[in-house]
């Protein structure tokens, strides 16, 4: 049963009057309203368009601060339903929508809730959520979608083993959850995906604002306790991080902040915390007022950044093409300029801060592929679904996602892992080079994937000569399916890093 003019026009005008009230609360003054829009439903949806393209998922999550905006919710999920062009900020405000209804709909729960408990909860918020698109015809899920979804649970075990929120920054799990939703396309309406991953977000939420808050009060008491030492604000704690940038952390603010920007200021902190915990672990010289050494408390070092190489050749040093192989396509040029020709190219000097970003990209990516895999039918595992389009796997590669040998030290875990890595990259270069055709004739957005790129051909070079190392250990010892295996993958890296080589060097060159 499709839905009634009547309760479509009650939707509307409940959308915008929730969208107003948003915007006018951050303007600070009136938005003017075309008059008639009280007598003709076709104005009022094209003006509740505009309304919705100014209004972010920010100032969304922002207004639900109450059960009083329930009856908006229900509205703007049907708003959204409906809608017969989606756009990428529409799955990041229904997120937000969705997981605002749950904690209204949804009894909070006492403390630690037992799995059976929390499956309970999100069936329940499941039938609410079929009852508020009740005459809205939502399409089914896709198979594969749905297999991503039962990840959620693996995702919140994890979560939960976390007791340090630097480690949860590192683990890229953030990153992963936000690639898994951008997968699920148009499926991230129906209440069987849209239920367990509100029940996800109100359960990571709790668990990162805990952690998040305990790490900002390491931070601040030890920025406190220097200054009132007599220690200088000035103090060099560890690297480049000062007593300073400890005592200025406004936990309130970040937690506020837009996506993309918290996302900055989320690994800020998490670097502060890290200065703090090799000093008061006994790393670095000593600092007056530092609390005194403790050794109880082990911590992980942090990923040493890996330095950059020239670009010219760094394909070709990846691992040269068997006889016989074709070479990679070039890369496709633009028939025409939107905007002016950047300046050419070159690699930055320093590079740890898009290191630290690729590394938990490149984990980010490689789990959310071994994700898919694991749950996945055998006969459509090879073909993965990523927000930058699909990546093929070889069939050894599927093979290494499925195995499991822990910490297992031996070749065939080291075998494991290479594939995996390989894989992975080959997803990041995939994604970083359509970013970079993408705002190629741009004045600045190119540089950020040109710098990513760089960053990963360095990285190609380095995982497939390790991977070169294990195909001779293989071939040593007879293993020549493992040495085709092994080959497959370094020659599916080194066209796609050939062709990421061939896109940085034609910056500048007017091609």
């Amino acid at each position: 049963m499709a839905q009634s003019a009547e309760q479509i026009g009650q939707d509307l005008t409940a959308v915008h009057s929730f969208y107003l009230f948003l915007l006018e609360s951050a303007l600070a003054h009136e938005v003017p309203v075309p008059p008639s829009i009280a007598h003709d439903r076709d104005v009022l949806l094209r003006f509740v368009s505009l309304l919705d393209l100014a209004t972010t998922p920010q100032m969304i999550r922002d207004g639900f601060k109450s059960a009083d905006q329930r009856g908006a919710g229900e509205a703007l999920l049907r708003f959204f339903a409906t809608k017969s062009r989606r756009r990428r900020e529409d799955r990041d405000k229904v997120d937000v929508i969705a997981t605002a209804l749950y904690r209204f709909l949804v009894p909070p729960d006492a403390g630690e809730l037992a799995e059976d408990a929390d499956y309970q909860r999100t069936l329940q918020f499941e039938e609410e959520l079929r009852r508020i698109y009740r005459n809205v015809e939502i399409e089914e899920p896709a198979t594969e979608h749905m297999q991503l979804v039962r990840e959620f649970q693996f995702l919140r075990d994890e979560v939960n083993d976390f007791r340090h929120f630097d480690e949860l920054i590192d683990s890229g799990v953030i990153q992963k959850v936000r690639d898994i939703k951008q997968t699920l396309d148009s499926s991230f309406l129906h209440p069987s995906v849209l239920a367990p991953l509100a029940s996800y977000n109100v359960f990571f939420g709790q668990r990162f604002d805990l952690l998040f808050k305990r790490a900002t009060q390491e931070v601040k008491s030890f920025a406190h306790k220097v200054q009132a030492d007599g220690g200088s604000i000035m103090s060099r704690v560890d690297g480049d991080v000062i007593v300073k940038h400890l005592a200025d952390v406004d936990e309130g603010k970040i937690l506020n902040e837009e996506y993309s920007r918290a996302q900055e200021n989320l690994r800020h902190v998490s670097k502060l915390k890290k200065a703090v915990d090799n000093r008061r672990f006994g790393k670095g010289a000593p600092l007056k007022g530092a609390v005194p050494q403790q050794t109880n408390v082990p911590r992980v070092p942090p990923p040493t950044a890996v330095p950059q190489p020239e670009i010219t050749a760094i394909a070709d040093s990846v691992a040269p093409a068997p006889k016989g192989q074709a070479q990679a396509a070039p890369v496709p040029q633009r028939s025409h300029r939107l905007g002016p020709e950047p300046p050419a190219y070159s690699t930055p000097r320093s590079s740890s801060s898009v290191a630290e970003v690729e590394l938990q990209k490149l984990s980010g990516v490689q789990m959310t592929i071994r994700s898919f895999v694991r749950a996945a039918d055998p006969t459509a595992a090879q073909v993965v679904p990523l927000p930058n389009g699909n990546i093929t796997l070889t069939v050894s590669e599927v093979e290494a996602f499925r195995a499991d040998y822990g910490n297992e030290k031996s070749f065939r875990a080291d075998f494991v892992a290479a594939l995996m890595q390989m894989a992975a990259l080959d997803a990041r270069l995939l994604a970083e080079w359509q970013e970079f055709q993408r705002t190629r004739y741009t004045a600045y957005n190119w540089k950020p994937h040109a710098d990513a790129l760089a960053h990963l051909l360095n990285m190609s070079r380095t995982v497939s000569e390790h991977a070169m190392q294990l195909m001779t250990t293989a071939h040593q010892r007879g293993l020549t399916d493992k040495v085709a295996a092994v080959t497959e993958s370094i020659e599916k890296v080194r066209m796609r890093a050939q062709a990421a080589a061939e896109a940085l060097q034609s910056i500048g060159t007017g091609e």
